[in-house]
């Protein structure tokens, strides 16, 4: 058997696997929502208005970086993703309309949720891969 070899940094690597599960417990959340039909409740809470505005400010970043966007399309695409669920659940909010719209909402919120931690997952794999040299 060869010895695998990760060639970055351990913080960098901690983050990314950090990362990864976060998007893979997020992934198996939305899937298990979908799946019961128990989507998730009208309520925001109020530690979703710093993640939201974290996450506008990171895909600003990252969306105005060519080198990233070249580099990690998916990741890219996941993050954006992530972005417009946080805000159209922040608009859902406060937004009064029928039950029936407002699970339609939900549940097609859930799948673009699946989508960009899924996106995020291809993308995390993709960068160990690069990263990791067979010895």
């Amino acid at each position: 058997m060869k010895d695998i070899d990760i060639n970055s940094d351990k913080y960098t690597v901690l983050g990314v696997v950090f990362l990864l599960a976060l998007a893979l417990v997020v992934l198996f959340s939305d899937l298990h929502a979908l799946a019961s039909h128990r989507l998730t409740s009208d309520a925001v809470h109020l530690w979703e208005y710093p993640v939201t505005m974290f996450d506008l400010c990171v895909t600003a970043i990252v969306c105005r970086d060519t080198k990233l966007r070249k580099n990690y399309p998916f990741g890219v695409a996941g993050i954006c993703l992530m972005a417009l669920v946080l805000i159209v659940r922040m608009f859902a909010h406060w937004e009064a309309g029928s039950p029936e719209i407002r699970n339609l909402l939900r549940t097609s919120m859930t799948a673009v949720g699946m989508v960009s931690s899924g996106l995020i997952l291809v993308e995390g794999v993709r960068w160990f891969r690069k990263i990791a040299v067979r010895t």
